[in-house]
């Protein structure tokens, strides 16, 4: 079976998604992570096959507290952005047999067995 991880946000949000490639690797699956372009030597490290999607989120979210502290100002078209970026990376995984966006769908899946 071949599974795209597609991981979104700080490395904390995206190391839970090495972890589980490395282990799905293991157990003989093919399993490729997409994730913000600054992750590519995380994947690379854990030998991990990557495909860079999104932006830096933590570049961006950098540039958000500026303005904030700046403007005082909050508005965050990040929410409308990130779904327009994961609808890509989907539409480009097209081919393969699972997508998972978020840890939990997996914990659900593993409770139920």
């Amino acid at each position: 079976m071949e599974i795209a991880l597609i991981a979104y946000g700080s490395r904390g949000d995206v190391q839970p998604f090495v972890a589980l490639a490395r282990a799905l690797r293991q157990v003989g699956q093919q399993v490729r992570l997409l994730a913000p372009p600054t992750f590519a030597s995380l994947a690379v490290d854990h030998d991990i096959p990557f495909a860079p999607t999104g932006a830096d989120i933590e570049a961006h979210l950098r540039s958000r507290i500026q303005t904030v502290r700046a403007t005082g100002a909050v508005s965050d078209p990040v929410m409308r952005e990130r779904a327009a970026q994961l609808g890509a990376a989907i539409q480009a995984e097209q081919g393969t047999e699972q997508a998972l966006e978020h840890i939990s769908h997996v914990l659900r899946r593993a409770q139920k067995r």
